[in-house]
C-alpha cells in the first residue's frame, strides 16, 4: 500500500551538478561586476597595482640575471669616452639606435649598481608601455580588463624585455606611444576601431579591413533578367 501524503521530487546527481555550476557562476559574475565597479570608481588603484607588481618584479629578475654577453656589449658601447667615440662604436660593434646608448650611458651614471643602471631605460620603457596599454583598453572596456590586457602583455615573451638592456621595450613603448598620440590626435576614445566601423576610408585600419566590412555592407545581387 502506498502512502497518502505528497512524494518529494528527488534531484539527480547531474541536475545538482548543474545547479552548484550556475550558483558559482553567477557568484563570480557578481564578483568581477563589483571588483569593475571599484576599479572603475578609484583608477589609481590601477596604477598602483600595475606599479606594485611590475617594478619589484623587473629588479628581482634583473638581480638575479647576469649581464648576457649582447648586454656587455651595450654597457661597452654607452661607456665611451665620448659621444663621438659612442657613435662611431655604435656603427662598428652593435647596430642599433643611438638613442638606445645614450639612454644606457645616462642611466649608467646614476649611483645605482651596475646591474641595475644598465636595465633601468627598458624597466622604465616596459612601465610606460604598461600604462598606455592600459590606458587605451580601459578606455573601451574598463579599468578592470584594461588590467586584463596588462596580464595577457605579462604572459608573453615580451615581458623578458623589461629586464634587458637591449632597446627591444624602448621600441614597444615608443610604438605605445605613438598608437597614444594618434589617438590623442584623433580627439576620441574610439580611434582606430570607430575608423574601421563607421567606414572611413582616410584610416589606416579601414584599407586593411577592407574586405571583411565591404562584405558586410554588400547587397544582395539584382535579379538578372532575361
Amino acid at each position: 500500500m502506498g502512502s497518502g501524503g505528497p512524494r518529494r521530487a528527488r534531484t539527480t546527481p547531474k541536475l545538482a551538478d548543474k545547479n552548484i555550476w550556475f550558483k558559482a557562476q553567477a557568484l563570480l559574475l557578481s564578483w568581477l561586476i563589483r571588483v569593475a565597479g571599484l576599479l572603475d570608481s578609484k583608477p589609481f588603484l590601477c596604477v598602483a597595482i600595475i606599479t606594485t607588481c611590475l617594478l619589484p618584479l623587473g629588479i628581482l629578475e634583473a638581480r638575479s640575471n647576469p649581464l648576457s654577453s649582447d648586454e656587455i656589449y651595450t654597457v661597452h658601447i654607452a661607456k665611451a669616452p665620448s659621444l663621438p667615440a659612442m657613435l662611431a662604436l655604435a656603427r662598428e660593434i652593435d647596430l642599433h639606435p643611438p638613442l638606445h646608448y645614450l639612454a644606457q650611458r645616462i642611466a649608467l651614471r646614476s649611483p645605482l649598481p651596475r646591474w641595475l643602471a644598465s636595465r633601468m631605460p627598458s624597466l622604465i620603457a616596459a612601465f610606460v608601455c604598461c600604462l598606455v596599454l592600459y590606458r587605451w583598453t580601459a578606455a573601451r572596456l574598463g579599468n578592470l580588463l584594461g588590467l586584463v590586457s596588462i596580464c595577457i602583455l605579462w604572459l608573453s615573451p615580451a615581458l623578458d624585455y623589461a629586464w634587458s638592456n637591449r632597446p627591444y621595450m624602448l621600441w614597444m613603448a615608443f610604438l605605445c606611444l605613438l598608437m597614444l598620440a594618434r589617438e590623442t590626435a584623433m580627439g576620441s576614445s574610439s580611434g582606430f576601431f570607430a575608423d574601421i566601423v563607421d567606414g572611413d576610408d582616410s584610416s589606416a585600419g579601414h584599407s586593411m579591413y577592407r574586405p571583411i566590412f565591404d562584405r558586410r555592407r554588400t547587397t544582395s545581387p539584382a535579379p538578372q533578367t532575361n
